[in-house]
């Protein structure tokens, strides 16, 4: 049985077709084609948003100042990539969406008398090699970042509510079934008696150990293959390493551990937050 460090949990063509701020951004196609032009630049793959690709595409020109405001318009923001699987299916999403929602509809006509709240699960591995984030510099100069090169690291366990409205975590010093089975045991007892849970997590060997021994108020759903960009607990994390243990030294182990307590405890206890990365659309359509 892994020793526990720390716990902590919490209660309860993108631009087609619009007003154009230069008149050589006219020629843009308008209408279905503005639709079908988003849709194409939302699959992986499609990042050539850049004015030179544009003015290959259409023959005219527009600055990038211009290129920037349009995208936000429409509702699209530069962001890092997250890497996708070439196995990916849209089909597998779609499909999943009414699974989860089967699932939910069986757990609550098992379990009358509960109230049914969906959770999702994931690790995150917190190590003295940390990542280096963005930082306000001077403008026209490098921004300098601290990064140990020492390997020593430990285990986030966290699950959160869909809603944002409630989170758990455990930092072990491993992963593996013996691990995942102390999480299980120690959230299942944060859970209110007239509550059952209904947890998503990613298909890691130990997260479906036969050995395992699943909590009755809990229930596991797990997601389809190739497809993490499902769990919002990606976002969490990304968020919480941006913002909380990079640009610093940790000297030890017992470093790490308070780093990452620091850093949930700072992350679940900024109002909303939670919510903002967890509810995502496709999860506000499944839960209401």
């Amino acid at each position: 049985m892994p020793k526990v460090w720390r716990a902590s949990s919490t209660g309860r063509d993108p631009v087609a077709g619009l007003p154009s701020p230069t008149a050589n951004w006219r020629c843009l196609p308008s209408g279905s084609s503005r639709a079908r032009s988003k849709d194409r630049w939302r699959r992986p793959g499609r990042c050539r948003t850049s004015p030179r690709s544009l003015e290959e595409r259409f023959g005219k020109t527009i600055t990038p100042q211009s290129l920037s405001r349009l995208l936000r318009r429409e509702g699209f923001l530069h962001q890092k990539a997250r890497p996708v699987h070439p196995k990916a299916s849209a089909k597998a999403r779609a499909g999943f969406e009414k699974r989860l929602r089967n699932a939910l509809n069986e757990v609550a006509a098992a379990h009358p008398d509960k109230r049914i709240v969906l959770w999702f699960q994931d690790e995150m591995r917190v190590g003295q090699k940390g990542r280096l984030c963005h930082r306000w510099w001077l403008k026209g100069e490098r921004a300098p970042g601290r990064q140990d090169r020492r390997f020593s690291f430990t285990d986030l366990f966290d699950a959160a509510r869909a809603d944002g409205e409630a989170a758990f975590a455990l930092v072990l010093p491993e992963v593996g079934t013996a691990a995942m089975q102390l999480f299980l045991d120690r959230f299942a007892d944060t859970l209110l008696p007239d509550e059952h849970a209904v947890m998503v997590f990613d298909g890691a060997g130990w997260h479906g150990a036969s050995a395992l021994v699943i909590p009755p108020n809990v229930t596991l759903v797990p997601l389809p293959p190739y497809s993490l960009q499902l769990n919002p607990m990606a976002r969490v994390w990304l968020s919480l390493r941006a913002r909380h243990p990079s640009l610093r030294l940790l000297r030890d182990t017992e470093a790490i551990v308070d780093a990452c307590c620091e850093a949930w405890n700072a992350l679940v206890g900024e109002a909303g937050r939670l919510r903002s990365l967890c509810l995502q659309p496709w999860i506000r359509h499944v839960i209401q």
